[in-house]
C-alpha cells in the first residue's frame, strides 16, 4: 500500500521544450503568406501596366500623326476630295510609320474612307463606333485591343489588333478635320507588356524574399529565446520538485 502511494506521488513524464515549432510555424504560414500578397500585389499592378503601355503607343501616335498631317495636309482635303487632295492622302498614308501596322484609313466626319493603304476602301463608309465618335466630337484619341471578326481575320491574317482613333486638328482650331483609324498587330506591344509584368514580378518577389529572410532572423533569435528559457524554467521546476521531495 505504501509503496503504491509512493508510485503515485511520482511526477509526470517532462515534456521537452519545442521552440523550434514557432519557427517552422512562422515559416510554412509566412511563405503562404508571401505568396498570397505576391499575386494580389502584381493582379492589382498589372492594369496599370497594360494602360502604361497602351497610353504611351496612343500617345506617340497621336503626336507623330497630327504633325505629319499639318505638314502634307490642308483642312480642305477632309471636305472637297480633289485629285491633289487625294494624291496628299495618299503621301500621308504612305508617310504613316505606324509600328507593326496592318492598315490605315483617312476618315473624315461623316464617316467616309478618303484614302487606305488597302484597295477597294475609298468612298465607303467607316461603321461608327463609340471609339469613332469620341475621337470625331470630344478630339480624344481611343486605343483598344480589338478581336477581329472571320472576315477581318481572313483579309489581315490576325485574329487580334491594337485599333487606334486619331482626331486630326490643324494649327489651334478646336474642331477635328477628320479621323486616322489604324490597326497594328499586337506582338510587340503584348511583349513589352509581358516583360513589365516579368520585370514587376522580378522586383516583388526579390522584396518578399528579403522581407521574408528579415523576418526569420528574427523570429529565429525569438524562438532560441524562448528555448533557452524554457529550457531554465524546466530545470528550475525539477529543482523545487527534488526539494519537495
Amino acid at each position: 500500500m505504501i509503496h503504491k502511494k509512493i508510485n503515485n506521488s511520482q511526477s509526470p513524464p517532462k515534456h521537452r521544450p519545442k521552440g523550434t515549432h514557432l519557427f517552422l510555424t512562422f515559416s510554412l504560414l509566412s511563405f503562404i503568406m508571401f505568396i498570397i500578397i505576391g499575386y494580389i500585389v502584381v493582379s492589382a499592378i498589372r492594369p496599370s501596366i497594360v494602360r502604361f503601355v497602351v497610353s504611351r503607343q496612343e500617345a506617340d501616335a497621336v503626336v507623330f500623326v497630327n504633325r505629319l498631317a499639318n505638314r502634307l495636309l490642308l483642312p480642305e482635303d477632309f471636305i472637297t476630295p480633289s485629285q491633289e487632295a487625294k494624291e496628299r492622302l495618299s503621301i500621308f498614308v504612305e508617310g504613316l510609320q505606324i509600328p507593326a501596322r496592318i492598315a490605315v484609313f483617312v476618315v473624315n466626319k461623316n464617316g467616309e474612307i478618303l484614302a487606305s493603304d488597302i484597295s477597294g476602301y475609298e468612298g465607303t463608309i467607316l461603321e461608327s463606333s463609340p471609339a469613332f465618335l469620341r475621337a470625331k466630337r470630344d478630339l480624344r484619341s481611343v486605343a483598344l485591343f480589338k478581336a477581329l471578326n472571320p472576315k477581318e481575320q481572313q483579309l489581315f491574317g490576325v485574329e487580334e489588333a491594337f485599333e487606334l482613333f486619331i482626331p486630326v486638328t490643324f494649327g489651334v482650331s478646336p474642331e477635328t478635320a477628320g479621323v486616322v483609324h489604324t490597326l497594328s498587330r499586337t506582338g510587340f506591344i503584348r511583349k513589352t507588356i509581358n516583360d513589365l509584368e516579368q520585370e514587376m514580378i522580378l522586383r516583388v518577389s526579390v522584396g518578399l524574399i528579403a522581407l521574408y529572410l528579415l523576418l526569420s532572423v528574427i523570429v529565429w533569435g525569438a524562438s532560441r529565446t524562448i528555448r533557452r528559457q524554457t529550457s531554465e524554467l524546466t530545470s528550475y521546476a525539477a529543482t523545487l520538485e527534488k526539494r519537495v521531495r
